[in-house]
């Protein structure tokens, strides 16, 4: 017996990446079970969430492509009013299909148990919301487990296990997988993972099973969320850093053109849902749903000051293990600079572009969710840093130090937020300063004095973006 604990315990010691990810699966999975969201009604089937969901419920029930349960059910959203190529009016779902294609297993798996469970089968029973928690968590688990593939290809197992650490509870990855688990975010980040992996792959051996991989991966990416198409940027130009490598990448795509040709055109399966839909609804091959609904890129108004670091979404302030992230990429050029470029130039565009959306709060969130799935490009940085102050013993405790407290203030700000203290679109600097660290629940003076420093404007307006400018400081 004593044997058998001893190496366990060599194997966890060795394996450190391995039981950061098991504690992820062993925790989230309590919360779920606890917290029992799934139970609640609409709960995860709701607004943003619903509109992602209301594909699955169509496709695999009722074929109701007017998504009616939107509108007759509270607390829904999604539905955009424009005119068909017929001229009549109609209704059309600004949401994007990819979600729904990525949880159509655990939506057939809660149908099946809603059979066995003698509840209705109409796709809103608690069977089907459990399965699309236990989904959320599945693809946040493969997500970890290729993360710690890509980065033990560089760092050693301790400095992998630090990162998926700091990437598991201190950033808001974890509430958009246990508490907000339709919405795309896990699995975007599933998919850069795992579209950088391929890509590796494929730039090795010109092998077509990662080049079709690859392609199947990029074409999720575009369909779950189409201004994530600018990660592409990572996976074509991945360790190209001067003249000469970006010379030999050019002469590897033009090698093997056939396979990118073929590439292309599985590229745009996973679109045929979407473009069919559209197509169903309108008479159109492409609709442009959120600019039928108002919403559009200001390209020359970014506001990339209060996506960083503005009181009321800005990525730093709720989300500021990313801070580490950032700090790592000098010694990420000074340890492999070869894949440093392709990063920051990506992380550059992606802000920018993140900016330029109308509604840069992006709605009722916790922080700038926005940048979930990009943030995976901070995550090599993040590890060049960690393995650079592992060197000396006082900037280890310094950094571990460092990044409990980030961690510990992420898991305060995730409580607030579920709470109802952290306003979900309308915080600004003093309201964030006195809520500051204060743990649930909030006596009634306190939440007044809250109130009374929120952000007045109509938070849905985006005529309303520069008035904003104010909550940075």
């Amino acid at each position: 017996m004593s044997s058998a604990l001893h190496k366990i315990s060599q194997y966890s010691i060795r394996n450190l990446s391995i039981v950061a990810i098991v504690l992820f699966l062993i925790i989230s999975m309590a919360y779920r079970d606890s917290n029992r969201r799934y139970r609640q009604d609409p709960g995860i089937i709701s607004y943003d969430m619903a509109g992602y969901y209301a594909y699955m419920q169509a496709f695999w029930l009722n074929g109701d492509y007017s998504f009616s349960f939107l509108t007759s059910r509270s607390h829904q959203s999604g539905l955009v009013h424009m005119q068909d190529a017929k001229g009549e009016h109609v209704f059309v779902n600004k949401y994007s299909v990819g979600p729904a294609i990525m949880l159509s297993p655990f939506f057939l798996l809660g149908h099946l148990e809603s059979y066995y469970q003698e509840v209705p089968h109409d796709g809103f029973s608690y069977t089907y919301r459990f399965w699309m928690c236990t989904g959320a968590l599945l693809y946040a688990m493969l997500a970890l487990l290729i993360l710690r593939k890509l980065l033990l290809t560089y760092f050693d197992d301790k400095v992998v296990a630090s990162v998926l650490v700091v990437f598991i509870f201190g950033t808001n990855l974890w509430h958009y997988t246990v508490d907000q688990p339709i919405m795309s975010h896990v699995y975007s980040f599933f998919l850069f993972g795992l579209a950088i992996w391929c890509s590796q792959c494929w730039l090795k051996s010109s092998k077509w099973r990662y080049l079709i991989a690859l392609a199947l991966t990029c074409g999720l990416i575009g369909v779950t969320r189409l201004p994530n198409m600018v990660f592409f940027l990572v996976p074509v130009f991945w360790g190209v850093y001067n003249g000469e490598s970006l010379k030999e990448r050019f002469l590897f795509l033009m090698k093997n053109w056939k396979q990118i040709i073929v590439g292309l055109f599985v590229f745009l399966i996973p679109f045929v849902p979407q473009v069919a839909y559209w197509h169903s609804q309108t008479g159109f091959f492409w609709v442009e749903a959120y600019s039928e609904n108002n919403e559009n890129m200001y390209w020359l108004q970014p506001m990339i000051a209060e996506v960083l670091i503005g009181y009321r979404k800005g990525w730093l302030i709720y989300t500021p293990a990313m801070l580490l992230g950032l700090v790592g990429f000098y010694p990420l050029y000074k340890q492999y600079k070869s894949i440093m470029p392709v990063l920051l130039v990506y992380l550059c565009i992606n802000i920018y572009v993140v900016a330029c959306w109308g509604c840069y709060w992006y709605g009722g969130s916790f922080g700038m969710r926005a940048l979930i799935e990009s943030s995976i490009v901070l995550s090599y940085p993040m590890a060049a840093l960690f393995h650079k102050a592992y060197q000396v013993v006082w900037s280890t405790i310094l950094l571990s130090l460092v990044s409990l407290s980030l961690i510990t203030l992420n898991q305060i700000q995730t409580l607030q937020i579920n709470q109802g203290v952290l306003h979900w679109g309308e915080m600004s600097r003093e309201a964030y300063w006195t809520i500051f660290c204060k743990i649930p629940p909030l006596s009634e003076e306190e939440m007044k004095e809250r109130d009374a420093y929120l952000l007045k404007a109509n938070p849905w307006e985006e005529s309303s973006r520069k008035v904003y400018q104010q909550s940075i400081w």
